[in-house]
């Protein structure tokens, strides 16, 4: 790669950001890599649409785009639809809220130079609150640091969807505000789910499952996150439902992508493990007979011994017997064995 072969298509969706959009956008021009940067603005209820449609006339780079009818499609929909008008082999993505940082690009400079197998670098995103009930509110949340977002050590690519996955604990995780990928990656792995929430999540698994993924800058933020009281991850992250819809998206797509018959067992587990906890009473017991069913017919009944599923019914009497017996059912089934470590084992993770 040649200095300044960097050529990034900056992808933000808009929806009621009149007030940050500008900021963003300005953060992105001011990077030497940005070819373009294009809006797509959601149906927005306030000045955003205006707002958008100002910056698009006044700067050659910026291009925008709405949905039929300015419709509010969500984050998922309206990045599909600028990744699929985007121009150049590299996308970055940017929300309407947070802007970039000075050197933006500095490690995708580097890592895409030096290394053609890679299809994609990540960083670490801090935070800029807007005010004080914003950051009571983030700390709410239960975000583990409020300085960055950051995974805590530089991951091997083939290990990071395991990270991810939460399979490998312990080591952070990254925002999709500090992810710049190759064009071809996307179009490999799948584009954006159309989720309300998590859809960022489980791009970002698909893209670890299909390619390399570098850990970049980590020691400092590349991007900063506005901080503010309407932002919506501060309620997604609560939502246990969305999480049993994540899995069972990326479930779909296990099978639909053919990954191996672990992998799409495992999906399939995380999914009813959330679903058995939003339950209650008899409801619980009827969801974990089907988890059972799916589960063996799959031919991986044990992964439904597993911590998360054991935390789920400790305290219920009905399933005493199965968590009393848990380590000894997975070691007769494993022959010494643990479920996790055999499930690790069957995942090839070492």
């Amino acid at each position: 790669m040649k200095e300044n072969d960097l050529r990034i298509s900056v992808v933000i969706p808009v929806f009621n950001a009149a007030p940050f959009v500008e900021k963003a956008v300005l953060s992105a021009l001011e990077q030497q890599q940005t070819a373009e940067v294009i809006l797509v603005e959601d149906g927005s209820t306030d000045d955003s649409l205006m707002v958008c449609e100002r910056l698009a006339s006044e700067h050659e780079l910026v291009q925008l785009y709405t949905h039929p009818n300015n419709a509010n499609k969500g984050a998922g929909a309206s990045r599909n639809l600028a990744i699929s008008k985007a121009k150049y082999p590299f996308i970055s993505f940017l929300d309407a809220d947070d802007f970039f940082l000075p050197n933006r690009f500095e490690a995708e400079e580097k890592i895409f130079k030096s290394d053609p197998m890679a299809d994609g670098v990540y960083g670490a995103l801090g935070f800029y609150f807007y005010s004080d009930q914003a950051k009571e509110k983030y700390r709410q949340a239960g975000f583990s640091s409020l300085e960055r977002t950051s995974v805590k050590e530089h991951i091997p690519p083939e290990q990071l969807k395991w990270v991810l996955l939460d399979v490998i604990t312990g080591k952070g995780s990254f925002s999709i505000v500090t992810l710049t990928v190759k064009k071809a990656l996307i179009e490999k792995a799948g584009y954006f789910s159309l989720l309300r929430t998590q859809q960022d999540t489980v791009f970002l698994i698909q893209l670890a499952f299909s390619g390399r993924l570098h850990t970049g800058i980590i020691d400092r933020p590349i991007g900063l996150r506005g901080a503010h009281e309407n932002n919506r991850i501060t309620q997604a992250l609560k939502n246990k439902t969305a999480l049993v819809s994540m899995y069972d998206v990326l479930w779909h797509w296990a099978i639909r992508s053919k990954q191996p018959k672990a992998v799409i067992s495992f999906l399939l587990a995380k999914k009813f493990t959330y679903e058995i906890e939003a339950k209650e009473g008899i409801q619980k017991f009827f969801l974990l007979m089907k988890g059972i069913f799916l589960c063996s017919f799959y031919r991986r009944f044990e992964y439904f011994f597993n911590p998360a599923v054991g935390r789920v019914f400790k305290s219920k009497k009905l399933f005493g017997l199965i968590i009393r017996n848990k380590e000894r059912i997975q070691v007769r089934i494993f022959n010494g064995d643990s479920s996790f470590a055999a499930m690790k084992r069957e995942l090839g993770i070492t």
